[in-house]
């Protein structure tokens, strides 16, 4: 008697393809159900993913029937995908391991580190292309270029940021830091560069949203951090971190639905 399987995939942008195995689960006749999942979730967060979200979604699957599933490796677009049932000839408790030790990658956890300005952009790259499926047509995406040599001008100068969005015009504009780095002078002129962007561009055009994400300070940059928060917050700037991401990719998505047609929202 054949068993199936279907394996679960986190899927950050669809345009880009870019994807991850987060479980497996099989069945067979008779509706014997049976499934595993990550237990490491690190590298999910890295591409931007909410994993407490994503384990609410594989515990619907595991209330699913085998037709539910099948609809579900159908219909699922966004955020979390499950492939086609493939068959096998081993039962059900067999195709489980099989499959896990094909498909699923669960990491051990990496020693304690820190995150680099290119990983906090990541972050924000990724959490912001989960927030434009969740909430964007196809073409309007396509509408939107996110392009970090794209100049903004502002009263005195012109000035480039890690990610702005735009369409035709400027809709926001996004810087990311890193405050686990070592205390470094690149950093330092990192944010005083960002100060001299946001006091001119706001300066010209005083509606155009301006953000910091930036990761939680180390100890050693408890202070610049800080300071640094107040002066971007007083000179008009959102300052985001890691812990309220999710909502200021979904307010960033918002602003660029403001700027497109209805047709296209």
């Amino acid at each position: 008697m054949p068993s199936y399987y279907m394996v679960v995939q986190f899927v950050p942008d669809i345009v880009r393809d870019e994807r991850i195995n987060v479980g497996v689960v099989t069945f067979s006749a008779g509706d014997d159900r049976k499934s595993v999942f990550l237990k490491n979730w690190e590298r999910v967060r890295h591409l931007g993913g909410n994993p407490a979200n994503i384990k609410a979604s594989c515990a619907e699957l595991g209330r699913m029937n085998i037709e539910q599933l099948t609809t579900a490796s159908a219909s699922w677009g966004y955020g979390i995908q499950l492939t086609r049932p493939a068959p096998s000839l081993l039962d059900s408790s067999a195709l489980l391991l099989d499959t896990a030790r094909r498909f699923l990658v669960d990491p051990v956890a990496s020693q304690p580190g820190y995150k680099t300005k290119a990983d906090v952009l990541r972050t924000v790259r990724n959490s912001l292309h989960v927030a434009f499926a969740r909430s964007m047509s196809w073409a309007a995406r396509k509408l939107v270029q996110e392009d970090p040599d794209y100049i903004v001008r502002g009263y005195q100068d012109y000035h480039t940021f890690d990610l702005t969005a735009a369409n035709g015009r400027p809709i926001f504009a996004v810087n990311a830091m890193s405050f686990e780095v070592p205390r470094s002078k690149s950093l330092k002129q990192h944010i005083d560069a960002t100060n001299w962007a946001i006091e001119d561009i706001l300066r010209a055009n005083k509606d155009l949203p301006i953000s910091v994400v930036a990761s939680k300070p180390a100890e050693h940059n408890a202070e610049l951090y800080s300071h640094s928060r107040k002066v971007f917050e007083d000179l008009g700037a959102r300052v985001a971190s890691d812990t309220d991401l999710e909502q200021w990719s979904d307010e960033m998505a918002g602003q660029v639905k403001q700027h497109l047609p209805s047709y296209l929202q």
